[in-house]
């Protein structure tokens, strides 16, 4: 069995596979840029991914392996298994709590907008304008005032008043996204705008930030 203590944390061998894009994986790579911890990127191209497929523990990505016996599928699963790993969990029971209730939160505003998404995109096919004005915008006027008057009062830039967590940079990496496809929604959500900042702001980060493939998503 491996032992989860901070320092032998960062002795264990990580390979992350994903996809040649930021989505669903780009949260986990943050976490480990953040820390300074070395895993090998495995970015799987779509014509790789027949014969992945056939070898992932779940048949879909991300999927993390440690020390090349462990294999875990999930994008918050691993997430939340790498915080506890390097300390990004919360400084309290507590706290874990509601760091799996603002994950909570973001998948299921994902759920909401992706469809949209995945038109903007030309994924799927569908009614632009209308989605938007019945679908995204909806969502929109729900989650940001809230994540708004979460960062408000946590007084510290970031989810949680004691600090980052490995669930910042699944919203931030999300908000990158919905910046990118709708930059214009946020006007109005400043305090959003500054978290995504605050977050490519962090030394380590931002050096990989600049240097990271671009993707819209």
């Amino acid at each position: 069995m491996f032992c989860c203590r901070r320092h032998d944390a960062r002795m264990s061998k990580y390979r992350l596979q994903y996809f040649d894009v930021r989505g669903l994986g780009e949260g986990i790579r943050m976490i480990f840029q953040y820390e300074g911890v070395v895993f090998e990127d495995s970015r799987v191209t779509m014509d790789e991914w027949t014969e992945v497929k056939e070898t992932a523990r779940t048949g879909m990505l991300p999927q993390l392996t440690l020390d090349d016996r462990f294999q875990l599928a999930q994008s918050y699963a691993i997430g939340r298994f790498l915080g506890k790993q390097f300390g990004l969990h919360g400084k309290t029971e507590w706290e874990a709590a509601l760091i799996d209730q603002y994950s909570g939160f973001l998948k299921d505003f994902m759920i909401q907008v992706n469809p949209y998404l995945f038109v903007l995109l030309g994924r799927t096919k569908g009614d632009k304008k209308k989605m938007r004005k019945t679908i995204f915008q909806p969502a929109m006027a729900t989650f940001c005032p809230q994540i708004v008057t979460i960062l408000n009062n946590a007084k510290s830039g970031y989810l949680l008043p004691s600090g980052i967590t490995w669930v910042d940079f699944f919203y931030v990496e999300y908000f990158t996204s919905l910046r990118n496809l709708e930059g214009n929604s946020f006007k109005k959500y400043r305090e959003i705008v500054l978290y995504q900042e605050k977050v490519h702001g962090l030394p380590t980060v931002a050096d990989y930030v600049k240097i990271r493939p671009k993707s819209q998503v």
